[in-house]
């Protein structure tokens, strides 16, 4: 799922506060963390569950 979404990053960093560009293998190497995954999917539920944020994000209302 986040594959399709996720087509950039910024302030992403290495182990050697180096910083990381956007590729599908750097998404998948990130991924494959927990901490990750789970940000990222509570992230997620909380704008597709919120009223606001979805009225907020609707192109019908600008």
């Amino acid at each position: 799922m986040f594959h399709l979404m996720i087509t950039n990053w910024r302030g992403v960093f290495d182990a050697e506060d180096q910083a990381l560009s956007f590729s599908a293998d750097n998404l998948n190497m990130a991924l494959g963390f927990d901490r990750i995954r789970v940000g990222l999917n509570r992230a997620y539920e909380e704008a597709v569950s919120n009223d606001k944020a979805r009225l907020g994000n609707s192109k019908a209302l600008h």
